[in-house]
């Protein structure tokens, strides 16, 4: 005689669903918003020249010559910038009775004439016809029997600069500055460091942080490096913590001298110094917070314009690039100027991209589950001893272990196990997911009993 379904299997459905009701949430809290990673520049250095470039835009050019040589230089080992470089160069050309006597005629200045020469190598013009000059054979006469190069002029103002400008000028024009290189190398103080001016007597050398950061970037140019170790030993000694070199006269960090030792670091590949030099330099430049127009200029010891940032963003634009005044070379550059390009800074996404629910949070929701299934379990169990029936207490037990599993492998976030602070939207699909299971074991005794009741 068949029975009719018992009350207590028909109570277990409403008892799978008040398992899955325990496993929602009363609330969920909206998500917050992903916080944005803050913008950075995609290459200080074609910042940099992107930013110079554009004080020579439309006929305009630098307020002198020195200083129009030095962007030409600059935009050179960014690699960008040709058409302006051309147009500088040419100014250079034109104006370079000028540079080279220093507007007195009859004189010639060394470290003009070196930098001339420079510029020309850089620019792959003919440098011995040069605006009209061979600045080639102009350097040479200047070279003395000792093998200092001097000005030809009432003062002579020729230093440590003037010097190295001509040994690297001369070197890459295929000269062999032997003479100047080995009065370079004798010229150094007993610290290591170099003279910025040349001193009467040895016991009167002060080393110069610029003076020595030129200087060893010309004896590596000329293969000297036994003589330039000691002055990069003397500039990594000099340089702070934070990685800039201090100018000597001012006892400060300033971005020109940090400039010029960076490229010997290069030179020298001594890459940690360089790297913590070229930083420094990076904490001087606008970047993507400031005003569009003064993104990527450099400041001389902090990142603000004034009127010595042009001057100074030349100068520094070949560190950043990481290039020597020994590897400076615009034949590849691209024809127009750069543009100040900025990025998502990739060093601070990572650990704030996206926020995972906890792992004490998805055991609590794992606990809860495993809690209700097995409740549901023994109430489906207690209503008949059919084998049917403890299949699906089998089936509902393991929607706790799997819930357990999911949550434990929810990642790492708060570890409050608040499931508001982590976002419980996400442990909301793994309780639907336990509360269909347990509702499809439910039916499952349901099924069996009536099959059973109508044979």
């Amino acid at each position: 005689m068949s029975l009719p379904i018992g009350p207590r299997a028909v109570a277990a459905v409403p008892a799978a669903l008040l398992g899955a009701a325990l496993l929602l949430p009363a609330g969920t809290a909206a998500a917050a918003p992903a916080p944005q990673a803050p913008q950075v520049l995609k290459s200080p250095a074609r910042a940099a020249a992107a930013w110079a470039a554009s004080r020579l835009a439309d006929g305009k050019h630098a307020a002198d010559d020195g200083l129009t040589a030095d962007l030409v230089l600059g935009l050179a080992a960014s690699g960008t910038g040709g058409e302006a470089a051309k147009s500088a160069t040419d100014r250079l050309a034109q104006h370079s009775d000028t540079f080279v006597t220093g507007g007195t005629a009859g004189d010639v200045l060394a470290g003009n004439t070196a930098k001339l020469a420079l510029v020309a190598a850089a620019e792959h013009r003919d440098a011995k016809t040069f605006g009209g000059h061979d600045l080639v054979k102009t350097l040479k006469d200047r070279l003395q029997t000792d093998g200092r190069f001097t000005d030809k002029a009432k003062e002579d103002r020729s230093d440590q600069f003037s010097q190295s400008l001509a040994v690297l000028a001369l070197k890459r024009l295929g000269e062999s500055p032997a003479p100047a290189a080995d009065f370079i190398a004798k010229s150094r103080c007993h610290d290591g460091g170099f003279p910025l001016a040349f001193p009467g007597k040895p016991e009167e050398c002060k080393a110069d942080a610029g003076a020595t950061a030129i200087a060893a970037q010309a004896l590596l140019a000329v293969g000297r490096n036994a003589d330039a170790k000691p002055a990069l030993d003397w500039l990594e000694h000099a340089q702070q913590h934070e990685g800039g070199v201090p100018d000597t006269a001012s006892g400060k960090a300033a971005s020109t001298t940090t400039a010029l030792a960076v490229q010997a670091f290069t030179a020298a590949d001594r890459k940690d110094a360089a790297h913590r030099g070229t930083t420094w330099l990076h904490g001087r430049q606008l970047g993507c917070g400031a005003k569009a127009d003064d993104r990527g200029a450099v400041g001389s010891a902090g990142p603000e314009v004034d009127d010595k940032t042009l001057d100074v963003t030349a100068q520094v634009i070949p560190a950043l690039a990481g290039k020597s005044l020994a590897t400076v070379d615009g034949s590849a550059a691209e024809a127009k100027a750069a543009t100040v390009e900025c990025v998502a800074d990739t060093a601070t996404t990572g650990s704030t991209a996206t926020t995972r629910p906890s792992t004490s949070a998805s055991a609590s929701a794992s606990s809860t589950a495993s809690s209700t299934a097995s409740a549901s379990a023994t109430a489906s169990a207690s209503a008949s001893a059919d084998p049917s029936d403890s299949a699906s207490a089998s089936a509902s037990g393991d929607t706790g272990g799997t819930s357990g599993d999911g949550g434990s492998t929810g990642g790492t976030g708060s570890t409050d196990g608040s499931l508001a602070a982590t976002g419980m939207g996400s442990a909301l699909p793994a309780g639907i997911g336990a509360a269909a299971l347990l509702v499809t074991g439910a039916t499952a005794v349901v099924a069996a009993r009536m099959r059973r009741n109508r044979a």
